[in-house]
C-alpha cells in the first residue's frame, strides 16, 4: 500500500504546481522523494538586485588642432538603473592627463572658472548630464605632432565607468617673419644733397620657415635716388640673416631740413617688413660757399650804388 499512497499524493502535488502561487505567479517548486517516502520541496534562488549602470559618452572623443590650441569635449555621464524607485547618486571625476597637458573639467554652458570634480546625477535622464572638459599644453610649451590621450572616470561605489578623449595634434605649420632694423640701432641719418649717402640695414628671418625671393622697395620724395646691395635675396633661412647696404641720393637743389624715408623687404610668402627713417638733408659746402659769394655782391652793390647816388 506504501506505492499506492506515494502514487496518489503526486497528483496532488501538480494540483499545487498548476493552481498555487502568489498574485497569479506561478510557484516553481522541486519534489523529491527521501527514505520513508515523504516529499521535500526545494527553496527557490533569490532573485539578483536590480542592475545599476554609468556610461560616459562623447560624441567627439576625436579632436584635431594645432600646437598651442586647446581642446575641448563633451563628456556624457548617463546613469540608468532597472529599480524605478532608485535615487540620485553623487560621481566623484578622475581625469589621467597625457604628459605636458592639464584639464579642467566644468558646466557645458557658462563654466568658466570652476573645476568641477563631482557631479549628482539622476537615474535614466531623458536627456542626461553633460560636462566640458578642457584639454590645453602646460603653459609656454607647444606640444610636437601626435596623439595625446586624455582619461575621464567617474565613480559611485562600485558603479563606474571611464573614456578616452583623444587630442591629435597636426604638424605645426611653418610661420614666416621677416624683421628689419638698422645696424646701429638708430631710426635717423644724415645726408648731403647730391651725394651718395651710405649706411648698413639688417634683414633677419624670424619665422620657422624659409623665406624665399625678397626684395627691397622704398617710399621717398621725388626725384631721390635709393639703391639696395645685394638688390634681392633669393631665400633665407630661419634664424638667418643678411646685411643690406643703402644708399640715398637726395637731388642737388634739395633744401635742407629733415626728409622721411620707408624702407621695405618683401617675401614671395607675403611676408614683410619695414623700416622708417629720418633723413636730415645738409646742403654742400660748395653751395653754402657761392651762396655767401652772391650776398657779398649783393652788398657790394648796394654800397656803390648808395655813394654813387650820394654824390649827385
Amino acid at each position: 500500500m506504501k506505492w499506492f499512497r506515494g502514487f496518489c499524493f503526486l497528483p496532488c502535488i501538480a494540483l499545487i504546481g498548476m493552481f498555487g502561487g502568489t498574485g497569479g505567479v506561478p510557484a516553481a517548486l522541486a519534489a523529491s522523494e527521501g527514505d520513508n517516502n515523504s516529499i521535500t520541496l526545494t527553496p527557490s534562488v533569490d532573485e539578483p538586485l536590480p542592475a545599476q549602470r554609468l556610461n560616459l559618452i562623447s560624441e567627439y572623443p576625436v579632436i584635431r588642432g594645432e600646437s598651442g590650441d586647446s581642446f575641448d569635449f563633451i563628456v556624457i555621464f548617463d546613469y540608468e538603473t532597472d529599480d524605478e524607485e532608485e535615487e540620485n547618486k553623487i560621481f566623484d571625476i578622475t581625469n589621467i592627463d597625457p604628459e605636458g597637458w592639464q584639464t579642467k573639467i566644468t558646466r557645458q554652458y557658462g563654466g568658466k572658472g570652476e573645476g568641477i570634480r563631482a557631479i549628482q546625477l539622476n537615474p535614466n535622464m531623458s536627456y542626461p548630464d553633460r560636462l566640458k572638459v578642457s584639454l590645453s599644453p602646460l603653459p609656454n610649451t607647444e606640444p610636437g605632432p601626435g596623439d595625446y590621450i586624455l582619461t575621464i572616470g567617474a565613480s559611485s561605489g562600485d558603479i563606474e565607468d571611464t573614456i578616452e578623449l583623444t587630442a591629435v595634434v597636426t604638424e605645426i605649420p611653418a610661420t614666416h617673419e621677416l624683421n628689419l632694423v638698422t645696424t646701429n640701432g638708430r631710426l635717423d641719418t644724415v645726408a648731403k644733397a647730391g651725394e651718395d649717402n651710405t649706411f648698413t640695414i639688417n634683414l633677419t628671418n624670424s619665422g620657422t620657415g624659409t623665406v624665399e625671393d625678397i626684395s627691397f622697395t622704398s617710399n621717398k620724395s621725388q626725384g631721390w635716388g635709393i639703391n639696395f646691395s645685394p638688390t634681392s635675396i633669393a631665400s633665407l633661412e630661419p634664424g638667418e640673416s643678411e646685411d643690406i647696404e643703402v644708399t640715398i641720393i637726395p637731388p642737388n637743389r634739395t633744401i635742407a631740413g629733415d626728409y622721411s624715408v620707408t624702407l621695405t623687404a618683401t617675401g614671395s610668402d607675403s611676408s614683410s617688413d619695414r623700416v622708417l627713417l629720418r633723413v636730415s638733408v645738409h646742403t654742400p659746402t660748395t653751395w653754402g660757399g657761392a651762396g655767401i659769394a652772391i650776398i657779398a655782391a649783393v652788398i657790394t652793390g648796394l654800397v656803390f650804388l648808395f655813394r654813387r647816388l650820394g654824390r649827385r
